[in-house]
């Protein structure tokens, strides 16, 4: 497993594009959300929380907080928004688009009992490619109002970090079926429901189950996880602005591990998980310079 070390300032800045979950997905073309006439850019104050599983199939859960500045940017072919995401235009068509998705874990807490003697888990980061497939589109021409199905297949290898070093874990997909509202019940809310499996190497799996034999017990049996199914996930997020600074995203997920292929893992000690995230951005310097292009679904 080869690591590579990080200079402080590296450290704040991967911890900050980590946990503000960056991505760099395409842009939906005619999927239209609103962008044009808002600044160019801004600068914002973000505050990311999350109580959540130690990992998928802990039976323990603990808050995490963490406030990071942003850059706002709404140009054509890069942009940053208030989701805390970074979008890149790779490819574009009215059905379907490319592009690099990411996601953040928290690390695991040091009193996480099935884990106790055991080394903590750390920030985990995970980025690669993603399909998109648009299935139905419902447009309302006079409100803007934009809702679609579709398809995402993302694929993301997995990198550790205790913020002094990176580690590579594997990857994992996480194919689903997505429900998108751009303007929820007619308001400026954004609305996202998905449901799908959850598929992970045998290294990210050795990576959250495996119970190397110096840390066996009579309680916690040695193991060796498996690559395979890892959980059903029904996720839920709704963003909404308030006033023209404050951003507001909020989002729920339920974790079903029935029938996983690490169920045997002395560490799997839950059946089924909830995680619940909210990030607040307040816009402290906007541009005068407007935006002139839209941001996709």
């Amino acid at each position: 497993m080869r690591k590579v070390a990080v200079s402080a300032a590296g450290r704040v800045l991967v911890v900050a594009l980590m946990l503000a979950g960056v991505a760099i997905p395409a842009a939906w073309a005619q999927d239209y959300t609103g962008d044009t006439g808002k600044p160019l850019w801004e600068i914002e104050a973000l505050a990311i929380g999350g109580y959540e599983p130690d990992y998928p199939g802990s039976n323990q859960m603990h808050a995490h907080v963490l406030p990071v500045p942003w850059f706002v940017y709404r140009g054509k072919f890069l942009r940053t928004d208030d989701r805390g995401e970074v979008e890149g235009l790779l490819l574009q068509s009215r059905r379907f688009t490319f592009d690099i998705s990411a996601k953040v874990s928290f690390p695991s807490e040091a009193n996480d009992l099935a884990r106790t003697g055991m080394p903590q888990l750390q920030y985990l980061g995970e980025v690669g490619p993603r399909a998109k497939l648009g299935l139905y589109y419902w447009q309302n021409a006079a409100t803007g109002r934009l809702a679609t199905l579709q398809l995402e297949v993302p694929v993301r290898a997995a990198i550790s970090s205790d913020l002094t070093s990176f580690a590579y874990r594997g990857f994992d997909s996480q194919p689903a079926l997505a429900f998108v509202d751009s303007r929820f019940l007619n308001t400026p809310a954004r609305w996202k429901l998905s449901v799908g499996p959850i598929f992970a190497s045998q290294g990210l799996m050795n990576y959250y189950y495996a119970v190397p034999v110096q840390y066996a017990t009579a309680l916690r049996p040695a193991y060796a996880a498996r690559a395979g199914y890892m959980a059903g996930d029904v996720h839920t997020s709704l963003e909404f602005p308030i006033f023209d600074r404050i951003n507001i995203l909020g989002s729920v997920d339920y974790y079903a591990l029935n029938g996983a292929s690490n169920a045997a893992s002395p560490l799997m000690t839950a059946k089924s998980n909830i995680s619940f995230m909210t990030a607040v951005s307040v816009s402290l310097y906007q541009s005068s310079e407007r935006a002139t292009y839209e941001r996709g679904n």
